[in-house]
């Protein structure tokens, strides 16, 4: 597995890529959760904020998209501010110092249980990195309440926004990750063991 990190300048280089990135959004989004909101013809599910400088995540087993999720500036209209402004009455952070982190999903095969399957933790620790490195100190959200406490098992400090309000039928709540150096090591000591424990476990069954 590795861990492609491209800006959005970057898709005319990596058409059929990027191609298969809003397919598997529009299957996650829209067919799986309903969003019908962002529905497309064409199967892809891609929004204004897909510019030239939205950073995209794109996990690859081979060459095979096994995850995806994508920052956004704040400096920039983004989700929370154009879309969602409802959800955090009191303001929100935004700067060069602040991001929003939308759209992480992972396709079927490679599913499993909690934060810290392989793929979740490297998705993890990949944009916890890559945002420390440049120079981002905060990530805004916009999820399910649940996930907020996903977040704090895994040694996140979340800070709500607001409270939760329906949307689509489904609540959501807007908040906040600090991003520390100290909370970079810890996903990156969860990721080793998590790997270690894989490989044990890989070794056991042969």
């Amino acid at each position: 597995m590795k861990v492609l990190t491209l800006k959005g300048k970057d898709e005319w280089k990596y058409p059929e890529l990027f191609d298969e990135a809003f397919r598997l959004r529009h299957k996650t989004f829209v067919e799986e959760m309903g969003w019908e909101a962002v529905r497309k013809s064409d199967g892809r599910e891609r929004d204004q904020f897909d510019h030239e400088d939205a950073v995209h995540f794109m996990m690859l087993d081979g060459g095979k998209l096994a995850s995806y999720s994508r920052l956004l500036p704040t400096t920039r209209p983004h989700l929370l501010s154009d879309i969602y402004p409802h959800l955090a009455p009191r303001g929100y952070p935004k700067g060069d110092h602040v991001w929003e982190w939308t759209r992480w999903t992972t396709a079927w095969p490679y599913r499993r249980q909690g934060l810290w399957s392989f793929e979740g933790g490297a998705m993890l620790h990949t944009v916890a990195q890559y945002a420390l490195q440049a120079g981002i100190r905060e990530l805004s959200l916009q999820g399910h309440p649940t996930w907020i406490t996903r977040f704090l098992q895994v040694g996140y400090m979340p800070r709500p926004l607001g409270i939760p309000e329906s949307v689509d039928g489904e609540p959501v709540v807007a908040f906040v990750l600090p991003l520390t150096p100290a909370l970079l090591q810890s996903l990156e000591d969860r990721v080793a063991q998590r790997t270690r424990q894989d490989n044990f476990a890989l070794l056991g069954a042969v």
